[in-house]
C-alpha cells in the first residue's frame, strides 16, 4: 500500500498497470483528451470490462465522448443526480489486482498541476483487502450501468455546449486567459471591491471631478442616441474622440486624451466612415458580448489600412458610447491597472486580450454587478462604472 501525492507518478503507474493487467475498470468524474493514461487505456480498449465517465459542468472534453462512441464498455454519466464524482481505477488478472482510489481525475490537470492524493492498494498488500478489491470492482460496475453508451448525435449535442459553456469555466476557475500569474479574483482589490468602496475611490479621484467625469459620460450618451458618429459634427466627434481641450468648458482629454496620436486625429476630422461603421456594431442597450466587440474592432481597424490604430484610441471610443462596458486602456492607466491584477501590458494590437484579460474580469467583479444605487450620483457613476475605472488607476505621471 502507498500514498501517491504526484501526478506524474500517478500517471505512469496507471499506464504500467494498464498495460501490465487483463481487465481494466475505472470510474472518474471527468476527463481530459490526450493523456497518457487516456492513451494508454484507448490502445487496451480491448481489456475494458466497466467504464464510467461524468460529464457534469461540461468538465469532460468532446474528445474524450468521440474515443468512446459505440463502444458497450464505457458508458457517460450525463444527467446525474447531484454530482457523479468518483475517482476509481481497478486492475485485475485471476486473481492478482491493483487498485488506485483517490481526488484525481482523468484530466491533465490531475496528472501536473493539481495538488491531488491517491492510495494504491494491491492484492499483495494484505488478505483484508481481498474484499475491497471485490466491493470497489463492484461499486465501478454499478456506476457503469447508471450511464449510457455514447452515440454520434450526443457526442456533437455535446460538443456544442461545451464550447458555449468554455469561457465561463474559465472564469469560475478564475482563469480568464493564458497568464497562469494572474490573481484569483478573490486576491484582487478591484474584483472584489463592493459598490460603496468602489464609489468612494472614484469620488476620491484629486485630477478629474467625478462631476466632470459624469458630465462627459451623459452628454456623450445623450449625442450618441441622437446621432451615429458621422452624422455628429467635428467638435463632438472630437470630444467624444478625445481631442478636444476646450469643448462645452471641459477638457475632453478625461478618460484618455489622444491628442498625440495624429493618424487617428486625421481619421476624425475627415469623418472616416470605418469608425462610424464600428461603433453602430456597438448597441446602446443590453449586454455587448465577445462577438460584437471582435466585430466592432474588425470594422474599426479599416480606418487604418495603412497602420498606426490600436487598443488606446479604440478603447476610447468605446469608452464614451458604453461607459458601463469599456474602459479607454492608455499609458496613463495601463501600469496601475495591470499591476493590480497582477496581468501582462497590454499592448496596443493585444485587442483580444483587452477583452479576455481586462473586461472578463472587470464584468465579474462585485462592484459591476451590484445594483443601480437609489441615490442620483451613484447612479451616475454606476452608469459609466468601467469608464470610471480611470479614477482610480489614473497615474498622471506615467
Amino acid at each position: 500500500m502507498r500514498l501517491l501525492s504526484d501526478g506524474n507518478k500517478l500517471s505512469r503507474l496507471l499506464v504500467r498497470l494498464s498495460n501490465k493487467h487483463d481487465n481494466i475498470a475505472f470510474a472518474s468524474a471527468w476527463a481530459s483528451s490526450g493523456t497518457n493514461f487516456l492513451e494508454a487505456i484507448d490502445e487496451n480498449k480491448s481489456k475494458i470490462k466497466y467504464g464510467a465517465i461524468g460529464t457534469h459542468f461540461y468538465q469532460t472534453h468532446p474528445d474524450v465522448l468521440d474515443m468512446f462512441i459505440g463502444f458497450k464498455n464505457v458508458h457517460f454519466v450525463l444527467q446525474p443526480s447531484g454530482v457523479f464524482h468518483p475517482k476509481m481505477y481497478y486492475f485485475w488478472t485471476k486473481t492478482n489486482w491493483d487498485l488506485v482510489i483517490g481526488s484525481a481525475n482523468m484530466t491533465k490537470a490531475a496528472y501536473s498541476v493539481n495538488k491531488e492524493l491517491s492510495m494504491y492498494i494491491s492484492s499483495s498488500d494484505a488478505v483484508e483487502y481481498i474484499k475491497l478489491g471485490r466491493e470497489i470492482k463492484n461499486s465501478i460496475r454499478d456506476m457503469y450501468l447508471s450511464g449510457s453508451i455514447m452515440n454520434i448525435q450526443c457526442a456533437e449535442k455535446y460538443r456544442n455546449m461545451y464550447n458555449i459553456q468554455k469561457t465561463r469555466r474559465n472564469k469560475l476557475s478564475g482563469d480568464y486567459a493564458s497568464n497562469k500569474k494572474s490573481k484569483s479574483p478573490i486576491e484582487s482589490e478591484i474584483m472584489s471591491m463592493e459598490w460603496d468602496d468602489y464609489f468612494a475611490r472614484i469620488a476620491d479621484d484629486k485630477i478629474h471631478t467625478m462631476d466632470v467625469r459624469c458630465f462627459m459620460l451623459e452628454r456623450s450618451n445623450i449625442e450618441f442616441r441622437r446621432h451615429n458618429f458621422s452624422s455628429m459634427s467635428i467638435e463632438w466627434r472630437r470630444a467624444i474622440a478625445g481631442l478636444s481641450e476646450d469643448f462645452l468648458e471641459h477638457n475632453w482629454g478625461c478618460f484618455g486624451g489622444m491628442s498625440g496620436s495624429g493618424k487617428f486625429q486625421n481619421r476624425i476630422n475627415n469623418n472616416d466612415i470605418y469608425l462610424s461603421n464600428a461603433l453602430d456594431l456597438i448597441n446602446m442597450n443590453g449586454a455587448i458580448t465577445y462577438q460584437d466587440y471582435l466585430a466592432y474592432v474588425k470594422e474599426f481597424k479599416k480606418a487604418f489600412e495603412d497602420g498606426r490604430h490600436g487598443v488606446a484610441i479604440a478603447s476610447r471610443l468605446l469608452a464614451l458610447k458604453r461607459p458601463d462596458y469599456f474602459m479607454c486602456l492608455d499609458s496613463k492607466n495601463m501600469k496601475g491597472l495591470c499591476n493590480e491584477l497582477k496581468i501582462n501590458q497590454i499592448k496596443p494590437s493585444d485587442y483580444e486580450r483587452y477583452w479576455t484579460d481586462l473586461i472578463s474580469r472587470i464584468l465579474d467583479s462585485v462592484w459591476w454587478n451590484a445594483p443601480e444605487p437609489t441615490v442620483e450620483i451613484e447612479a451616475r457613476v454606476w452608469r459609466g462604472r468601467t469608464a470610471m475605472l480611470d479614477a482610480i488607476c489614473y497615474d498622471p505621471n506615467a
